[in-house]
């Protein structure tokens, strides 16, 4: 934006606006030196700032100097004084008297702009707040209720802002465009997310706490007291929430009343499963302190295939040996993987003594 002749736009649009020559408003009488003060390094003044930052002229640095320099350098450019270039354009950005509205406030007015053309801010992708109130995915959720919102939407809401290029529901869409879904999403790291334009440190935190939120309310729904184990399908459906975006394997026992419903749930290790990480001892520690009838093992492979390996065929081996002696009966080792299950028990590898279905 070429520097002398956006300062005489201003000033022109300010002579439009001026109650009485803008001379006058500017506290200027012929020669005389003005009565504010002359121009020195001044403090920061906001709507300067977001102004010059609005047309493109600075960044929103918070340092005076800087924003003194871009008023000396187009009163330089304008042949003015840095006192009287300083004070048109706070005349064009904040409330005064002998001017009857503010072009570039708060809520600027760019229709009234002549600098709109050039404009950097009039030029961004509106942002959310531009919106109709009932466009926008906040008002939208507290009128309605959550339900009605696109995954997209939903996004915007914990992304909270977006970017020059495009809105906060923009941004949910590229993440969605690149990551497909939200476990898509959850299964991603930090710096994964990151690469997505405009996502920095801060959102992609905000992302994934939200994202792990849901997770664990899906997991404590499936978990909870009392929830009666009638097949290896109903293990599959409990523990599965939980441990499908998990990139370790994750060993789980269930205490089991003598009904076969939870007592509750134990992460035994994670970690590559090992005769050492699912030791019979960590096993049937907390099933012998809380009285358990029986136990259920369920532990996930990250590949996504079910199939038991060497390993957990020899532990299962192990760990239903132990039950047998502590009368704590392992009822089944189910291991979970991408939409199916592998069963001990259905398999018929393990025998059937101490299961009930009532």
């Amino acid at each position: 934006m070429e520097l002398r002749k956006a300062y005489r736009s201003v000033e022109q649009k300010l002579r439009e606006l001026a109650a009485a020559p803008l001379e006058q408003v500017l506290g200027l009488c012929g020669e005389a030196q003005p009565d504010y003060p002359d121009a020195v390094p001044f403090e920061d003044d906001p709507p300067l700032r977001r102004l010059l930052s609005r047309i493109g002229l600075m960044r929103r640095t918070r340092s005076p100097a800087n924003l003194y320099e871009c008023v000396r350098r187009i009163a330089q450019a304008a042949g003015e004084r840095v006192a009287t270039v300083r004070r048109v354009l706070q005349l064009y950005c904040s409330p005064a008297d002998g001017i009857r509205s503010v072009v570039c406030g708060e809520e600027p007015a760019c229709a009234d702009c002549p600098l709109a053309a050039e404009c950097r801010h009039f030029q961004r992708t509106p942002s959310i707040k531009d919106l109709p109130a009932d466009q926008r995915p906040r008002e939208r959720l507290i009128v309605g209720g959550e339900r009605g919102l696109s995954d997209a939407e939903l996004l915007a809401i914990i992304l909270r802002s977006g970017t020059e290029e495009q809105t906060a529901i923009g941004l949910g869409q590229s993440l969605l465009a690149k990551f497909g879904t939200f476990r898509g999403l959850a299964g991603r790291s930090i710096a994964e997310l990151r690469r997505v334009k405009g996502v920095g440190p801060a959102k992609a935190a905000q992302v994934k706490a939200a994202l792990e939120i849901g997770r664990r309310m899906a997991a404590q729904a499936a978990a909870e007291p009392g929830r009666h184990i009638a097949t290896s399908q109903s293990v599959y459906d409990l523990a599965w929430p939980r441990l499908r975006d998990q990139k370790k394997e994750t060993f789980l026992v269930l205490l089991l009343d003598a009904r076969n419903r939870v007592v509750r749930e134990v992460e035994v290790s994670v970690g590559s499963l090992t005769a050492s990480l699912a030791h019979p001892r960590e096993v049937f520690t907390d099933a012998v302190r809380d009285g358990a009838a029986a136990i259920i093992c369920v532990h996930n492979h990250p590949t996504g295939d079910p199939a038991p390996s060497p390993r957990d065929i020899e532990i299962t081996t192990k760990l239903h040996a132990t039950g047998k002696v502590l009368g704590i009966p392992l009822l089944d080792h189910v291991i979970l993987g991408e939409g199916r299950h592998y069963s001990f028990a259905d398999e018929g590898k393990l025998p059937q003594e101490g299961r009930q279905d009532g």
